[in-house]
């Protein structure tokens, strides 16, 4: 599927600075490629000088970063769904396209509307595609991407040493919801 010898380096794109879900899974893939004795590092772009590039949360992992990508066939860039144009820029690296949020996909593309009609293209098979979710390997699916994995991140421990503890005194008849994803779906359960 991916062309990777001993001198293959990954660049693993990311917003610099942002500490969200997203970008926490970008860190976490790297990570998980360095333990594997692959060559990964982030690439942040867009950086100015004064800048804390790497956010707090993900300095534990001691990924190094670049700001510059190595243009050759043997290299691979990573790029989720915010950046479709990016791949763009590079014309004789691997690419890999990683659906972290079909719906970040959407509001980007407000800013970049070509990139849909140029790389969801069932024949074009420069770019594999990564699913994070079943919601975005369905939308793969639907759209008849025929190169694509599934690729799964997974939250680390300290997400779950912060969770309060519930007991029938303080737990109310809530339910939190994010409407801003997958809402026809949402709509539904309401």
């Amino acid at each position: 599927m991916l062309n990777v010898n001993k001198n293959t380096k990954f660049y693993v794109a990311c917003p610099a600075s942002f500490q969200t879900g997203g970008t926490e899974a970008l860190h976490v893939l790297a990570f998980e490629l360095r333990k594997l004795g692959v060559n990964a590092m982030m690439f942040y772009r867009d950086v100015t000088p004064e800048q804390d590039i790497i956010g707090e949360r993900f300095k534990c992992f001691n990924i190094p970063y670049v700001f510059e990508i190595e243009d050759n066939s043997q290299n691979i860039l990573i790029v989720q769904e915010i950046w479709p144009t990016l791949l763009e820029k590079f014309k004789k690296l691997q690419k890999i396209f990683w659906w972290l949020s079909v719906d970040n996909y959407f509001v980007s593309l407000k800013s970049q509307p070509i990139f849909f009609k140029k790389k969801i293209n069932p024949k074009d098979s420069s770019i594999l595609h990564l699913a994070q979710s079943w919601y975005a390997w369905k939308f793969l699916e639907d759209k008849k991407v025929k190169r694509k994995a599934f690729l799964a991140d997974y939250l680390r421990g300290d997400f779950f040493t912060k969770v309060p503890e519930l007991t029938d005194k303080n737990r109310e008849n809530i339910i939190l919801y994010n409407p801003a994803k997958g809402i026809e779906i949402t709509k539904q359960i309401i």
